[in-house]
């Protein structure tokens, strides 16, 4: 053997990788970096209805069994926990997020974020408005009557407890002790004592004062005021200002004489001075409850994940895995690689080990058609054969613990429809590949008995001139 030949032999190797690679990068880019195909796969599973139904009771769940998970400024809230409570509060958050919401600004994500990820787009924007959500929950379906929030709140007996928790939570603190009671009879020495001496009218007060907040604040949030003027009176209970101002970190300037005030201007503050950026732009923040909406955009995301390592690193807390700047250079290199740079090679390499055996065009056609059909047989093989060996069996066993596995934060449902379907979904592309390494084989077939074909009868002629 030749060195030309040796050397074009051991192209064969990188031809076949760069092959198997060019058929997994195309298949990953058909699929999971394809905004189409990845919405199809959730419409297919009714991944937003699964959610709507049995998600969204689980995450009330989760928040009525562990009450530290709720923002510090609403734990005096105190919600209760039995299963009338899981129901109403079910029903509520299902007001405000219906199906068509999260499946429509679930696939809107879907199509921004993935061409982003895989290094298609610079940037992305994406619209979200809350509008619906917000009229359906907090808007008075007719002048008088009251709202789903409304209804929902009185049948749960919040105003009370509201009340109640906030007095005991302020009692309890040792910084508050001896503190004098505004408005308390003689001889009151806690909150709490001044709230029962009033029976449950502390509660109804509360409920009034509440709603009469939320109505002047909604239309301002639905874009059908332009300014918001909002407020709780202390009037009637002056001792609840102090603690309602500690529970809810209200800031001094708000609290007036008389009560809590809430401006738009006030409003706009304490977004700008929010640690999440996507809130601290608070024009568009309050934007996402008009019907136009507001827009998360890249710079959001990277800064409230940048900000969120660096959190934790001033905490001491390990900070793994890689930056959201890295995933992104990884897959569009993947892809860049995959998609384009392993077919350009193929080509190079065909081309290089075509000229490195053959020495006429006939012969230049044999060789590389023949060093392709090494790469394309060894492609179908592995994947009708490997990939049934490395992906298919692992998934089959996942499949089988889904079945039998105890239930988790997300339906035991949906876990074996998911994986049942990544079962299915890796068996269609394998098939795919298959397809598509086969076609090549032909083609490689085809150009080898095209030049031995046109070798022969340039001999022939060659003899016989």
């Amino acid at each position: 053997m030749t060195r030309r030949r040796a050397a074009a032999v051991a192209l064969v190797l990188p031809l076949t990788i760069c092959f198997a690679f060019g058929l997994i990068a195309g298949r990953l880019d058909a699929t999971v970096l394809n905004p189409d195909f990845v919405n199809q796969q959730a419409r297919d599973l009714q991944l937003t209805q699964r959610l709507f139904d049995d998600g969204t009771r689980r995450v009330v769940r989760d928040i009525l069994d562990h009450p530290e998970k709720v923002p510090s400024n609403l734990r005096g809230v105190a919600l209760p926990t039995d299963q009338n409570a899981e129901d109403r509060i079910t029903a509520l958050l299902q007001s405000f997020l219906p199906p068509a919401l999260i499946e429509r600004e679930t696939e809107q994500a879907i199509e921004q974020i993935l061409p982003w990820l895989a290094g298609k787009e610079d940037h992305f924007a994406i619209n979200v408005s809350l509008h619906d959500g917000l009229a359906n929950t907090f808007g008075h379906p007719t002048a008088g009557q009251p709202s789903m929030f409304e209804r929902t709140w009185q049948d749960l007996g919040m105003g009370q407890r509201v009340v109640l928790n906030i007095a005991k939570t302020y009692d309890d603190d040792p910084a508050n002790a001896g503190k004098p009671i505004p408005g308390a009879p003689p001889g009151i020495r806690t909150v709490t004592a001044a709230i029962q001496l009033r029976g449950e009218s502390a509660g109804a007060w509360f409920d009034q004062q509440w709603f009469g907040f939320v109505d002047q604040a909604v239309p301002y949030l639905a874009g059908d005021t332009q300014t918001m003027d909002a407020g709780i009176s202390f009037v009637a209970f002056p001792f609840l200002a102090d603690p309602f101002a500690k529970a809810l970190h209200l800031p001094p300037e708000q609290m007036t004489r008389d009560g809590w005030r809430l401006t738009d201007t006030d409003l706009k503050k304490q977004l700008g001075n929010a640690s999440n950026p996507s809130l601290s732009r608070a024009d568009n923040t309050v934007a996402l409850f008009t019907p136009k909406g507001g827009t998360i955009t890249d710079a959001d995301v990277l800064a409230r994940y940048d900000g969120q390592r660096a959190k934790n690193a001033a905490a001491g807390q390990p900070v793994d895995g890689p930056t959201i700047g890295q995933m992104r250079t990884v897959f569009s290199t993947l892809r860049l690689l995959g998609v384009y740079g392993a077919p350009l090679l193929c080509l190079a390499l065909v081309a290089g080990i075509a000229f490195l055996t053959g020495s006429t065009w006939p012969t230049r056609l044999a060789w590389g058609s023949a060093a392709l059909l090494v790469a394309a047989a060894i492609g179908l093989v592995g994947t009708t054969t490997l990939v049934g060996a490395a992906a298919s069996s692992p998934l089959d066993a996942w499949v089988a613990r889904e079945r039998v596995r105890p239930e988790g934060r997300l339906p035991n449902e949906l876990r074996i429809a998911v994986a049942e379907q990544a079962s299915e979904v890796v068996g269609e592309q394998a098939d795919r590949a298959s397809l598509y390494a086969g076609a090549w084989l032909i083609v490689a077939v085809g150009g080898l008995a095209g030049g031995l074909v046109w070798d022969r009868r340039e001999r022939a002629r060659g003899y016989g001139g």
